[in-house]
């Protein structure tokens, strides 16, 4: 029948192409994954802010503000509780396409606590809005 290498591009052709396209397909669902990460990222600290604006409100109030912002952001609340002032959240995120879930967490308080600290403490930012370095931290408050 066949003689020679007749038609061996064919195949190779067709593996080559099979080949890029599993290539396109992962990078596809890696990109998913990135973009899901980033969003249950985003809509964790989100949800910690709304949740710290609502401190005074009481912790129940607080964490369903935190609810809203989170389905908002098509995520799910898996947590939501305070330490002292702080609110820790945690939520959780469908990969489209693909099983499995990304999560996220975030804690945010209030700032009137941050600038009671800053007196106390010596400053926890400094005036051009970056953080101090570790020698500045360590530093001795002068007063």
């Amino acid at each position: 029948m066949l003689r020679g290498d007749r038609g061996t591009a064919t195949v190779w052709a067709a593996g080559a192409i099979a080949s890029l396209m599993v290539v396109v397909g992962l990078l596809l669902s890696l990109g998913s994954v990135i973009e899901t990460r980033h969003r249950a990222t985003s809509a964790a600290d989100l949800a910690a802010l709304a949740a710290a604006g609502r401190a005074g409100a009481g912790p129940v109030a607080a964490c369903e503000r935190a609810r809203s912002v989170a389905v908002r952001m098509a995520v799910r609340l898996v947590g939501c509780r305070f330490e002292r002032w702080d609110a820790l959240v945690e939520v959780e995120a469908d990969v489209p396409g693909l099983p499995g879930v990304c999560s996220a967490h975030a804690r945010a308080g209030p700032v009137a606590r941050r600038a009671a600290a800053a007196e106390s403490h010596g400053p926890t930012w400094i005036e051009d809005g970056r953080s101090p370095s570790r020698a500045e931290r360590s530093a001795p408050a002068v007063r």
